[in-house]
């Protein structure tokens, strides 16, 4: 049986919305949390700005990705 590396590589999610990250951080084997710089985020999918660590970095599998997100500001009516 192949013994899964205890080392991954950090995948790029710069760019892509927040959905689109799951997925590939799950086949990379790290986590994401979600930290968020609009105060009131309109309810759509935010787009990732920045990311810590950075792509490309070797971690320790299951590590955490914080993902730095940007929503729409919600307007009220």
């Amino acid at each position: 049986p192949s013994r899964q590396s205890r080392v991954v590589k950090v995948p790029e999610f710069r760019g892509q919305h927040v959905s689109e990250t799951f997925l590939p951080a799950l086949q990379a084997g790290v986590k994401t949390q979600v930290v968020r710089l609009t105060e009131h985020p309109a309810p759509v999918d935010g787009l990732v700005v920045r990311q810590d660590p950075s792509a490309g970095k070797r971690v320790k599998r299951d590590s955490t990705v914080f993902l730095i997100v940007r929503h729409p500001e919600h307007q009220r009516p």
